[in-house]
C-alpha cells in the first residue's frame, strides 16, 4: 500500500482515520486488493499505519459504507465486488480517476450527461421561476466573460449547467450532478484540450450555450432540450478526439488525470 505521507491534504483535514481511508481506498480501487481478498486484521493494520485500533476500525467502517468492504464475524474483512461499490461517491470517483482507465470512465460520464442534461434543459424551460431564469442569464453572462481564462471558463460552464439543473426543481438531479462534480470537472479539462493553446478561447461553445439559455428563458422546452443535446454531443465529439489521440499513443494515465484535476488546461467545450 502507498505510504501515508502520499495522502492528500484534504484527507489530513479529516484526521488520522481519513489518511487510512485514503490509502486503503486507493489500494482497493486500483485493483491491488482484488474482490474477495481478506484484509489484514485490525491489530496488523494498526501497526502498519502506526495508529490505534479505534482509528483503523473507523476507517474500515467508512470504507464499508462506500461499498468497498464487507466485514463479517469469523470471516474477517473482505473486499467487495465492484458491482457493490458506491460509484458516485466523491472519493470513489476521485480514486477511480487516479487509478483506472480514465478514458473509459469519461465515456461513461458523457453517456450520463447525454441522458440527463437535455431532459433537464426541457424541464427547466417548463418549470423555472423568474428568479431562476435570471440566475441562468447571469451564469451565461459569466461564461461569456470567462473566455480569456480557460480555468474560469470551466468553472463558469459548470455553474451554468448547475443553474439549469437547479431550475428543474428536481433535487435528485441536483444531488446527481453534485455527486459527479469531480468527474465533470476533469471531463471539462480533457475536453478543452481540443482548442489547443488558443487565447482567447473560441466562441463556438458560448454561442451553443446561448441557444440553450434563450430557449429556457423563452419557456421553449423542446427547443431547449434539442439545443442542450447539441451542446453535450459537441462536448462528446471533442472528448472523443482527445481520447482517441491519447489512446493511439497510450491510455490516459492516472498522472494525467491528477495533473488535470490540479490545474486548468487551454481550450473550450460544453
Amino acid at each position: 500500500m502507498v505510504e501515508l505521507r502520499s495522502a492528500t491534504r484534504r484527507c489530513q483535514r479529516r484526521g488520522l482515520h481519513g489518511l487510512v481511508v485514503e490509502d486503503l481506498g486507493r489500494h482497493i480501487v486500483s485493483g491491488a486488493a482484488p474482490p474477495g481478498q481478506r484484509l489484514p486484521q485490525e491489530p496488523a493494520l494498526a501497526v502498519e499505519y502506526d495508529v490505534s485500533r479505534t482509528v483503523v476500525r473507523e476507517a474500515l467502517r467508512v470504507l464499508a459504507a462506500k461499498g468497498l468492504l464487507d466485514a463479517r464475524p469469523m470471516r474477517g474483512t473482505l473486499v467487495r465486488p465492484r458491482r457493490d461499490w458506491r460509484l458516485l461517491d466523491p472519493d470513489l470517483l476521485r480514486w477511480s480517476l487516479e487509478s483506472e482507465d480514465v478514458s473509459s470512465l469519461l465515456r461513461h460520464l458523457l453517456d450520463v450527461r447525454l441522458m440527463v442534461e437535455p431532459a433537464a434543459a426541457r424541464l427547466a424551460a417548463e418549470r423555472a421561476s423568474g428568479v431562476e431564469r435570471e440566475a441562468i442569464e447571469r451564469a451565461c453572462d459569466g461564461l461569456v466573460g470567462s473566455l480569456g481564462d480557460p480555468e474560469a471558463f470551466i468553472e463558469a460552464d459548470l455553474a451554468l449547467h448547475g443553474a439549469i439543473i437547479a431550475a428543474t426543481g428536481n433535487p435528485l438531479l441536483g444531488e446527481l450532478i453534485a455527486a459527479i462534480e469531480t468527474a465533470l470537472r476533469l471531463g471539462r479539462r480533457i475536453q478543452v484540450r481540443v482548442a489547443g493553446s488558443e487565447r482567447p478561447l473560441p466562441s463556438g461553445p458560448v454561442e451553443a450555450h446561448r441557444e440553450v439559455v434563450a430557449a429556457v428563458i423563452a419557456g421553449r422546452g423542446r427547443r431547449a432540450e434539442a439545443a442542450m443535446r447539441r451542446v453535450v454531443e459537441a462536448a462528446a465529439r471533442d472528448a472523443e478526439a482527445v481520447l482517441a489521440r491519447r489512446d493511439s499513443e497510450a491510455p490516459l494515465a492516472s498522472s494525467d488525470a491528477g495533473a488535470l484535476l490540479a490545474s486548468g488546461e487551454d481550450g473550450a467545450s460544453g
